[in-house]
């Protein structure tokens, strides 16, 4: 693979990464982006003092892929930890509760699921996650464990998610313990002694954006972005690729790499694999608008101490939101916080398609009877993702297989992204370096 040329579609962060890996190991990576910048849904907004994420806010702890690069990158001294002990909030019987506390269930709910030691059964192969916890902690407790973990994660529903492949920790406590609790108390004691991880969050100084601009510099010239790929063909053992933008053409590559959405890519892949197309197309998103709330701490009757909060139940009329500005310095000037409400999601993709102002009302009405929210916001932004989140949901496996089959018919494509092996970025990230090296090694 030295010195060959390869088409890397798609910036984000598994495109990326890909590229970076390949110009590594020796390969000639063209990276086709068709967005004006770099990093997919990874965007970071100054505006009026604050500092606003449109896509994902932070990197989680044990993201070691992305600690590792950006240290590599030189952007060590800008690497800025979340406040520890962050607090995290779930909206449920009509009030805002710290999770966990004994306001989150009735006495009955707390009782049922103590009972869960001792509850006979296992999961099956591929059980949904409401159907799983539902059966481990009954019906009260389950449900709304589902619930949070769902639209926290995914902005899914959890009658529709897989228990073992949209959460893997979970899969596998449920596959080597007979309890969900005792489980969860095993696997805490094997971890003492053990390193521990970095802090629950962490980001940069400048935002996520910041990796995306270290990354994205690394490539220089090989980065062409606002020219979006619009046709490609096998040719010989290798591609035919097109593109569009300032300066339209087409070229021969003897690999190319679909660092792109799993529905996007089915379509470049329509006209020379139907299969392929198809394959992917059956992956499903769920849509998500962020909405950006800079308000005065004087407007908060509770203040935005902590992470965030989920809507657990549903009835809060949002997935949740972020406490930005509490998490990191300079996200908010002094005196006011930044709020990031999250809403739509798989059981309300309507919503995503209200007007900027509809949408500022719904947050805005949400964190009133969350936090006391009084009065109108001194900023506001509003982002859209028409398809936000890949849905790991019941039978994902058997997607992914179905992708992966049709793909070895074209031995010079390659797929890679957020919808095939986890949405986090530290997974893009991980995916991306391991497509590289799989193709290097070819």
């Amino acid at each position: 693979m030295r010195g060959k040329r390869v088409a890397v579609v798609g910036a984000g962060a598994a495109g990326l990464s890909a590229a970076l890996a390949l110009r590594e190991g020796g390969a000639e990576p063209v990276v086709f982006e068709a967005a004006e910048k770099p990093g997919g849904k990874i965007g970071t907004v100054p505006e009026g003092g604050f500092l606003a994420e449109d896509g994902p806010t932070a990197l989680m702890a044990g993201a070691s892929t992305a600690h590792g690069l950006a240290a590599k990158l030189g952007l060590a001294p800008e690497i800025r930890d979340a406040r520890a002990r962050a607090a995290r909030y779930v909206f449920t019987r009509g009030r805002l509760h710290a999770a966990p506390s004994l306001g989150l269930f009735s006495a009955g709910g707390w009782a049922r699921a103590a009972l869960e030691p001792f509850w006979p059964g296992r999961p099956g192969p591929d059980g949904s996650l409401h159907d799983y916890l539902v059966s481990r902690l009954g019906r009260q407790a389950g449900a709304l464990a589902a619930g949070v973990m769902a639209r926290g994660v995914y902005a899914g529903d959890p009658e529709r998610l897989s228990a073992q492949e949209a959460f893997p920790s979970l899969g596998a406590i449920s596959r080597d313990h007979r309890s969900l609790l005792l489980g969860a108390l095993a696997a805490g004691r094997a971890s003492r002694g053990k390193p521990k991880p970095r802090p629950g969050l962490w980001s940069f100084a400048g935002g996520l954006s910041a990796l995306v601009r270290a990354m994205a510099g690394r490539l220089g010239e090989r980065l062409r972005l606002a020219t979006p790929v619009v046709s490609l063909a096998p040719e010989g053992a290798g591609f035919r690729v097109g593109w569009d933008g300032a300066a339209p053409g087409e070229g021969s590559f003897e690999s190319v790499i679909l660092a792109l959405p799993a529905f996007a890519a089915a379509n470049l892949c329509r006209g020379f694999a139907p299969g392929l197309a198809g394959a992917l197309g059956a992956i499903p998103y769920a849509p998500v608008a962020v909405v950006h709330l800079g308000v005065k701490d004087s407007q908060l009757a509770r203040p935005a101490a902590g992470f965030g909060l989920i809507d657990g139940d549903g009835t809060l009329g949002m997935l949740g939101a972020l406490f930005p500005g509490w998490l990191f310095p300079g996200r908010a000037p002094e005196g006011c916080a930044l709020l990031t409400a999250m809403v739509g999601g798989v059981r309300r993709p309507q919503v995503v398609d209200a007007s900027d102002a509809g949408l500022v009302e719904l947050a805005r009405a949400a964190l009133g009877r969350a936090l006391g929210l009084a009065g109108d916001p001194v900023f506001t932004r509003v982002v859209r993702h028409a398809r936000a989140i890949p849905q790991i949901e019941v039978g994902h496996a058997a997607r992914v297989k179905a992708v992966e089959k049709e793909a070895a018919r074209f031995p010079s494509l390659a797929l890679c992204g957020a919808a095939y092996h986890g949405v986090s970025v530290d997974s893009a990230l991980i995916d991306g370096g391991v497509t590289a090296a799989r193709l290097l090694k070819g």
